[in-house]
């Protein structure tokens, strides 16, 4: 019986939080209001250049080191892969 008891007063907790929950809720004409007045008052921004730099990057010591460190990384995992297939291969045949 108390369990009975524990398990309606839960229900009755979760539905009472649920019902508290979309009464709370905005209707979606409010929201789209609240939006489009928001959004009218804020301002255009134009960027400062509206020309796109299209030179080439010049590569400093610290991004050439990660960029060789990059490409063995994917090397190794490269011809592990292929060594543990051959491997696995020739087990199979």
């Amino acid at each position: 019986m108390k369990r009975f008891l524990c398990d309606a007063l839960l229900v009755l907790v979760i539905v009472s939080i649920m019902h508290y929950d979309f009464d709370q809720e905005v209707s979606v004409e409010e929201q789209v209001r609240d939006f489009e007045a928001e959004v009218s008052r804020e301002q255009i921004v134009k960027p400062k250049t509206e020309t796109v730099r299209l030179q080439d990057i010049k590569e400093n010591k610290a991004s050439a080191s990660a960029r060789g460190v990059s490409e063995f990384i994917v090397g190794v995992t490269e011809e592990g892969a292929h060594l543990f297939g051959s491997l696995f291969g020739g087990i199979l045949q």
